[in-house]
């Protein structure tokens, strides 16, 4: 019998854009658990990141962080 992973991970990196973005979907009769998520600003001059996180399920969002801002040559951990 083939033995079960019971550790995964995952890096999953992304462009930031104006549009809301699916990073990861938990696959059907899997439990997961998110322990780090970063991100980062490297735009030039003055230019500022603003963003939001969500938990979606089942038609139903969490905000994690809300128009969290960061200054270019920046980065923020958004899960700590």
């Amino acid at each position: 019998m083939a033995a079960i992973p019971l550790n995964k991970f995952k890096t999953i990196t992304h462009t930031v854009t104006d549009a809301a973005v699916g990073i990861y979907t938990c696959p059907p009769g899997v439990a997961s658990l998110v322990i780090f998520g970063n991100v980062s600003n490297v735009g030039q001059g003055s230019s500022i990141t603003s963003f939001t996180v969500k938990h979606s399920r089942s038609s139903i969002d969490t905000e994690i962080v809300k128009n969290a801002r960061i200054p270019h040559q920046d980065a923020m951990s958004f899960i700590d």
